[in-house]
C-alpha cells in the first residue's frame, strides 16, 4: 500500500484492493489464534479485568476520534495507518470477548444488542438506500429530510430482511429454498429483488443529455491590446468594459473547462489552461511554463482544489511560482471530505501572502443546487454564469 500511494492519487484502488488491505485480515486471523475466547480464564482477577477493560475503553475512544478526524486522503493511513488502526481495533475486540470485561458489559446492554442483531442487515441496506435517495438530489447538497429518510428506511429494511429472511434461514437452513416454502415467501423475494434491481439501475443509468461533457482545453487569445486615442476614465457605465483589457492567466481543472467559453467572452486576452482531473501536484510543474506571468500587476487565477487534498507545503510551492503577480485562489465546492481542509488552507495562504486574494466560490454557490450537475461538482448553465460573474466582480 505504501509503495503504491502518492499524494493526489485516487485512493479507491488502495482502499478496496484485497492485496493492499490483507494486513487487516491477517491481524484478525492472528487474534483468533492467540486470544481464543474458549481458552481464556472464566474467572480472572479484578486487576486483570480492570487493565484489559481500560485498554479496551482507551482504544475505543481513540478509534472514535479517528472516525471523526481522519479522512480517507490522509497520507498517514497509507503509510502504516491502517495497520495501526487494525491493532487498535483488535485490542477492542480482545477486551470485549474477555470474561468479565467492563467493555463487554457495556456493549451487552439490551438496546445495543438489538442493534447488534440488525448490524449486518443495516450494513447491507444502508448503501442501496443512500444511492436511491441521493439519486433525486444534487450530490453534496441533500436536504436534512433526505438524511432522516435514509436512516428510517435503512432501519425498516434491515428489520424486514432480518425478520423474514435471516431468521427463517437460520432456522430452516437449506430447507429455506424448498419450493413449497419458497412459494410462501415469493412476495418477499420479489420485493427484495425489485429494490436491488432499482439500486443497480440508479447506479448505472445516466441520461446522455445529463452527463457532464468535459474537454481538456488551453486557450491563448490572439486579440491584440487596444490602442487608446484618448485617456479613459472608468466609471459605473464603463466598468464592465474594463474586463476585456485584462489578460489574466487561469490555471484549473474541469471546472475551468466548464466555464472556458464564458471566460473567453469576458477576458478575450486571457490565457486559460484547464485540464480534466488536474490537481495541485500537476499544477506545480505546469506553473513553470508560465513564469512570464510572474511580474508585478500580472493576474493569475488558480482553481486547483477539486481533485484531491493537499497540504500548505504544496500550496506554498505553487504560490511561490507567482510571488510577484496578483494571485487569486478559487475556493472549491466538492462533496468530498477534503473540501473544508483545502478551502481553509487557501484562506490561510491569503492571510500570509500579501499578493494572494480569495475568490470564494464555496460561499457564492451555497444553497444553489441549480448551479450544479448531478455530481455536485461540475456546472450547469446558471452555475457557469454565476462563476463568471464572480470572477468579473473579484478580479480587479
Amino acid at each position: 500500500m505504501a509503495a503504491l500511494y502518492y499524494p493526489g492519487i485516487d485512493v479507491s484502488r488502495l482502499y478496496f484492493g484485497t492485496h493492499t488491505r490483507v494486513q487487516t485480515m491477517m491481524l484478525c486471523v492472528l487474534l483468533a489464534f492467540i486470544w481464543p475466547p474458549h481458552r481464556l480464564k472464566k474467572s480472572p482477577s479484578s486487576q486483570v479485568k480492570i487493565v484489559i477493560s481500560l485498554i479496551g475503553f482507551i482504544n475505543f475512544f481513540i478509534l472514535m476520534i479517528g472516525f471523526m478526524f481522519i479522512s480517507e486522503s490522509e497520507s498517514f493511513l497509507y503509510h502504516g495507518g491502517f495497520f495501526i488502526l487494525g491493532i487498535i481495533t483488535l485490542s477492542i475486540i480482545a477486551s470485549c470477548v474477555y470474561p468479565g470485561s467492563y467493555l463487554n458489559s457495556l456493549l451487552s446492554l439490551p438496546y445495543l444488542t438489538r442493534v447488534g442483531r440488525l448490524s449486518y442487515s443495516l450494513y447491507l441496506w444502508h448503501y442501496p438506500v443512500i444511492v436511491i435517495i441521493n439519486y433525486y438530489f444534487i450530490n453534496g447538497q441533500q436536504p436534512i429530510y433526505a438524511y432522516i429518510l435514509q436512516v428510517i428506511l435503512t432501519i425498516l429494511l434491515a428489520w424486514f430482511s432480518y425478520r423474514f429472511i435471516e431468521l427463517p434461514f437460520r432456522g430452516d437452513g437449506l430447507k429455506y429454498f424448498q419450493l413449497s416454502k419458497l412459494k410462501q415467501r415469493l412476495p418477499i423475494v420479489i420485493l427484495l429483488l425489485s429494490m436491488i434491481s432499482y439500486t443497480a439501475y440508479s447506479l448505472l443509468q445516466v441520461a446522455p443529455d445529463e452527463a457532464t461533457q468535459v474537454y481538456t482545453t488551453r486557450t491563448l487569445s490572439t486579440v491584440t491590446s487596444p490602442k487608446l486615442i484618448h485617456s479613459v476614465q472608468w466609471n459605473e457605465s464603463t466598468e464592465s468594459i474594463s474586463d476585456q483589457y485584462l489578460a489574466p492567466l487561469f490555471i484549473g481543472d474541469s471546472i475551468l473547462v466548464d466555464i472556458n467559453q464564458s471566460l473567453k467572452q469576458l477576458y478575450p486576452n486571457a490565457t486559460i489552461d484547464g485540464e480534466v482531473g488536474r490537481n495541485i501536484y500537476k499544477a506545480i510543474p505546469l506553473a513553470d511554463q508560465y513564469q512570464y506571468m510572474n511580474k508585478k500587476n500580472e493576474i493569475v487565477v488558480l482553481g486547483i482544489g477539486t481533485n484531491g487534498d493537499f497540504q500548505m507545503l504544496q500550496l506554498n510551492q505553487l504560490l511561490n511560482k507567482f510571488s510577484k503577480a496578483n494571485v487569486y485562489l478559487v475556493t472549491t465546492r466538492v462533496p468530498r471530505d477534503y473540501e473544508t481542509h483545502v478551502n481553509t488552507l487557501m484562506k490561510q495562504a491569503a492571510s500570509i501572502h500579501k499578493n494572494v486574494k480569495i475568490i470564494d466560490w464555496y460561499a457564492a454557490s451555497a444553497n444553489h443546487p441549480e448551479y450544479f450537475a448531478y455530481d455536485g461538482i461540475h456546472l450547469e448553465s446558471p452555475g457557469i454564469q454565476a462563476m463568471t460573474q464572480l470572477f468579473s466582480d473579484s478580479i480587479k
